[in-house]
């Protein structure tokens, strides 16, 4: 998944912008849109089931009618939101506001505080021409469903995976984290060509976008468990290795 972070300051125009984008970005994948409502209070109407079942304790609350579903959950953190969006099968989430927020942004009018920033008043063409420069974020549910999504492996078949926290004494900078994450790609490729698995996805980062917490995400689709279980178990112990070279390691034991 993709986190477009559009940013401004009030009026500048990123609400008009982010509707002409999300038709372009539509072409592409699921588009999932995200904004920072700032000092105002969605106000929930008082009375109806939904609002109450929220009040009552629900950690979310889901309310579906004929033509829309309706969720609000209890959560007022953007990773953990983002988190949810990309387990849905989100390719890119668009997330407006939040301007402090360290992604790669597109800033609208004049921002003269903002960091990483990628486009500055672009088209839209710009934007979608530009989507390799902006963050990429992948929880296992969201690379299982990618794969599912492209339909270009053969039918039947496992998904499976794992997910380990790794531990070292700071951040990779980014251009170790790029290293691992040719390095998971580069051996996900060697077992799709040698016929181990239908496909499979690794990623390297932060376990929430933004966070400072790393892991490590690999998911497969083989033509068995056993098959899918023991090449992660591999690709795994793999990684810790490269890992080991530079301070860190996966968290826990026998991964």
């Amino acid at each position: 998944m993709r986190i477009i972070h559009i940013a401004g300051l009030s009026g500048s125009g990123k609400t008009t912008f982010i509707r002409s984008l999300i038709p372009e970005l539509s072409k592409l994948g699921p588009v999932a849109a995200v904004k920072h409502i700032g000092h105002h209070t969605w106000s929930l109407e008082a009375g109806k089931d939904t609002t109450s079942y929220l009040h009552a304790g629900a950690c979310q609350s889901v309310g579906i009618d004929r033509e829309k579903t309706v969720s609000v959950t209890n959560e007022t953190d953007l990773g953990r939101a983002l988190q949810m969006l990309c387990d849905m099968g989100t390719r890119y989430a668009v997330v407006e506001g939040f301007k402090s927020k360290p992604f790669p942004k597109v800033v609208i009018g004049t921002l003269p505080e903002a960091s990483g920033v990628v486009l500055k008043n672009p088209e839209i063409s710009d934007v979608t021409a530009s989507l390799s420069s902006f963050m990429e974020y992948y929880t296992l549910g969201g690379m299982i469903r990618e794969m599912q999504a492209e339909n270009a492996y053969a039918s039947g078949g496992v998904f499976t995976g794992v997910c380990a926290a790794i531990t070292g004494v700071r951040e990779t900078p980014g251009s170790g984290a790029e290293k691992y994450r040719i390095f998971l790609e580069n051996v996900l490729n060697r077992a799709a060509d040698e016929g181990e698995i239908f496909a499979g996805r690794g990623y390297f980062g932060p376990d929430l976008p933004g966070g400072p917490d790393e892991v490590i995400r690999i998911a497969v689709h083989a033509p068995s468990l056993h098959r899918g279980t023991a090449l992660v178990h591999t690709i795994a112990q793999q990684f810790s290795e490269e890992l080991e070279k530079n301070g860190k390691k996966i968290a826990g034991e026998g991964i």
